[in-house]
C-alpha cells in the first residue's frame, strides 16, 4: 500500500546519513517485511528491526540499499525452516548484533544461531538475544583476563550453565578455551 511505503520511506530519510540515501529501498523492504511478519507489527516496528540489524552489521556499507531486503530474506527464509518468528529473530537480533559481529560472527551465522534457539527452548526473543549477548561478552572478558581471572569467570559460566540444566556443555576444549566461533 502507496500509504504505508511514503510512512517507512519517511522514517529513513528522518534517521539522515545512509538510510536517508537509500530511504526508498528500505521503506519498500520495511513494508514487504510488515506484510510477512505475521504478529502484526506495523512499518515503525519493522523499520527499528531493520535498522538495529543494519548498523549492528554495518550492512548499509556493504550492501547499500539492498540491506533491508536482504535482513528480511535471511529472516524469511530462517522463519519457514525454523518455526520462529520474524518478529522473534529480529529481537533477538536487536539486541546481541554489534556485539556479535565484534566477536567475528555473519549476520546469518547468530541469525540461524538465534532462530534454532528460539525454535527448541520457545523463550522470549529479548531473552534469547541478552542470553547471547551475555556468553559473548563473557567470552570476550575470559580471553582478556589473567589466569586468576579466567579461573572465576569459568566458574561463575560453569555455575550458570548448571542452573539452566546445560551442565554437560564446556567452554574448554582439551584445556584451551574454545573459540567463541566455531
Amino acid at each position: 500500500n502507496a500509504k504505508a511505503f511514503m510512512e517507512a520511506t519517511l522514517i529513513y530519510e528522518q534517521q539522515g546519513g545512509m538510510a536517508q540515501t537509500y530511504a526508498q529501498e528500505l521503506g519498500r523492504a520495511t513494508v514487504i517485511g510488515a506484510n510477512i511478519d505475521d504478529t502484526g507489527k506495523d512499518a515503525q516496528e519493522i523499520s527499528e528491526y531493520i535498522t538495529a540489524i543494519m548498523n549492528g552489521f554495518e550492512m548499509l556499507q556493504e550492501k547499500g540499499g539492498e540491506s533491508g531486503m536482504y535482513i528480511m530474506d535471511v529472516l524469511s527464509r530462517l522463519g519457514s525452516v525454523s518455526g520462529s518468528a520474524l518478529n522473534e529473530m529480529s529481537e533477538g537480533l536487536q539486541r546481541v548484533s554489534n556485539l556479535a559481529r565484534t566477536s567475528g560472527f555473519e549476520f546469518e551465522e547468530i541469525s540461524a544461531a538465534i532462530a534454532t534457539v528460539s525454535e527448541t527452548t520457545r523463550r522470549s526473543a529479548s531473552t534469547i538475544g541478552n542470553a547471547f549477548k551475555s556468553i559473548l561478552v563473557s567470552f570476550q572478558q575470559i580471553r582478556e583476563a589473567s589466569d586468576e581471572e579466567q579461573e572465576e569467570f569459568t566458574s561463575k559460566i560453569e555455575k550458570a550453565f548448571k542452573a539452566t540444566g546445560m551442565g554437560d556443555i564446556s567452554i574448554f576444549d582439551n584445556g584451551e578455551l574454545r573459540e567463541a566461533k566455531g
